[in-house]
Formats: structure tokens, C-alpha cells, sequence
């Protein structure tokens, strides 16, 4: 979420919001959400300032300095394991598709699952991510209700297709030394595909 400060000319510590234009600060919410759906309330928040990148930046001192990205890892860490009796399992968008994050995760013991942002490399396999999942074999078909507003609304239904196997995949990370290198990582990954009851077009993944 976007908290807009741009008319609090005396604050300061701000960065850009929106489309650059407005400024004030980002707030980065972690619920708690039963299986079933059942919100039961927020677990983390956190504030930040979105940095300007440097003109002329190079990929290390990207990597070196703190990234929006890194926000997902952050609350991981600051939530810690999950309390005795349950398991934590931290769902994310594409921007937790980083190896800080999978880290954060690894550290405290929770699970994950993370929409995948990058086609990485597959251990023991000439194809990547991408391909190599939209090749695997159908774990079977599931119709969903569609929330009735646009562009679904009158949808009666969304049928999904699952592919699920596990793979090394390709992470860039930090090594014991300090220096950064790809090392794999074990991971299920799960493809799933879409399509409404009366959605005109192809597929959606």
C-alpha cells in the first residue's frame, strides 16, 4: 500500500509513489489467513521509503545495498518460526522471487510459495523454469468460484490445471566468503492455468 504524503512539504525521509510524481512511503502488510480463507489479522507491518536508484549503477552495488525486494525477507525474519502446533506458509508475489527471501524462509523453517518472476535454470536439464513446467503432466482439473466483479463479472466458474514436480533450481546468493555465485536450491514447482466460464481468449497462468 501507498501512504501519500506529497502535501506534507515539511516531511521529510519520503520517495516516490505512484508514477513518480507524489511522494510519501510504503507499507508493507503480512496477514495471517487460515487455509479455509479465514482472516485472523496482521502478523507484520512495516514502512519504507522506495530509494531512487543511482544513475550508473552497477549490478554488484545493486546487490549490495538494501532492495524493495528484500521487504519479504525482512518480514520472515521479523515474524520468526512458526509457533508450536502450526506452520507458517508465506505466500508472495513475484517480487519475493529472490534468493534473500527463500533464505529468510530456510532460516526461521516456514514454508513458502512465491510466484515466479524468474525463468531460472533447472538442475541436470538444458530448459528452464517456464518450459520445462509447461511440459509437465496435468495433476488434474479443479473448478473455482470467480469473484463477481469486472473483468469476471457473470463468470460462473474458472477451471485450474496443477503440474507439480520437484527441481534444483538456479539462486544468485552470497556465499560463506562474501562472494556472490548461482547455487541450486531444491523447490516444488507447481503451474497452474486458468480460464473463466465466459472469458473470450486463451488460457491465463
Amino acid at each position: 500500500s501507498e501512504i501519500d504524503l506529497s502535501t506534507r512539504e515539511k516531511i521529510t525521509g519520503l520517495g516516490q509513489i505512484g508514477n513518480g510524481g507524489g511522494r510519501g512511503l510504503i507499507q508493507h502488510s503480512t496477514l495471517a489467513v487460515r487455509p479455509g480463507g479465514e482472516l485472523l489479522g496482521v502478523l507484520d507491518q512495516h514502512w519504507f521509503a522506495r530509494i531512487d536508484v543511482p544513475d550508473g549503477e552497477t549490478r554488484t552495488q545493486k546487490l549490495e545495498r538494501w532492495q524493495e525486494s528484500d521487504v519479504w525477507g525482512d518480514a520472515v525474519t521479523r515474524i520468526g518460526p512458526s509457533p508450536e502446533g502450526c506452520r507458517y506458509v508465506h505466500v508472495m508475489d513475484r517480487e519475493g522471487d529472490c534468493f534473500t527471501t527463500i533464505a529468510a524462509c530456510d532460516r526461521v523453517q516456514t514454508g513458502f510459495v512465491i510466484r515466479a518472476a524468474r525463468d531460472r535454470n533447472v538442475e541436470g536439464r538444458s530448459d528452464k523454469l517456464f518450459s520445462w513446467a509447461r511440459a509437465l503432466p496435468s495433476a488434474g482439473d479443479k473448478t473455482v468460484e470467480v469473484r463477481a466483479a469486472p473483468p469476471n463479472r457473470g463468470s460462473t466458474g474458472r477451471c485450474g490445471k496443477k503440474w507439480r514436480a520437484w527441481a534444483g533450481l538456479a539462486c544468485w546468493c552470497r556465499s560463506a566468503s562474501g562472494a556472490w555465485g548461482s547455487a541450486s536450491r531444491a523447490a516444488s514447482a507447481c503451474r497452474t492455468s486458468s480460464r473463466s466460464s465466459r472469458r473470450s481468449g486463451g488460457e491465463r497462468e
